[in-house]
């Protein structure tokens, strides 16, 4: 999986034109006409100029075809996790595309996990303290 992704690049003034959104609203209608898989998804990074890098892995190449017309991509790399953001598709699918462990869960659920385990033991030491 190291150079089977596709990348674009867009420069400020493309975003601030509504580019990335453009692919977002294409790509999401697409992928709700077909049956795109968990796998499908779409990452971005920041460049250093103020654009950013549009990352394609392999199970979406036939779905971002049309992109691809407007905007030739480069063959490229999996994004580094660091600074990689999720533009389109699941959760499931960031475990998957990134090489990550398939228990991803919710920034709430891990939340409520903590929160749960920090009040249980509040509770232990607040009975133990009136003891």
């Amino acid at each position: 999986m190291t150079a089977e992704w596709r990348r674009i690049e867009l420069s400020r003034e493309q975003i601030l034109a509504g580019e990335l959104e453009k692919i977002r609203a294409q790509v999401s209608l697409f992928m709700m006409t077909r049956s795109a898989g968990s796998d499908v998804a779409i990452f971005t990074r920041r460049t250093k100029s103020g654009g950013c890098e549009v990352f394609f892995p392999p199970a979406a190449l036939q779905l971002c075809e049309f992109v691809f017309d407007r905007h030739p991509p480069q063959v490229s790399r999996a994004p580094a996790l660091l600074g990689t953001t999720l533009l389109l598709g699941s959760h499931a699918s960031v475990a998957v595309l990134l090489g990550k462990s398939s228990d991803v869960q919710s920034f709430r659920k891990t939340v409520d996990a903590t929160t749960s385990v920090n009040a249980d033991f509040l509770q232990t030491e607040n009975t133990a303290a009136q003891r």
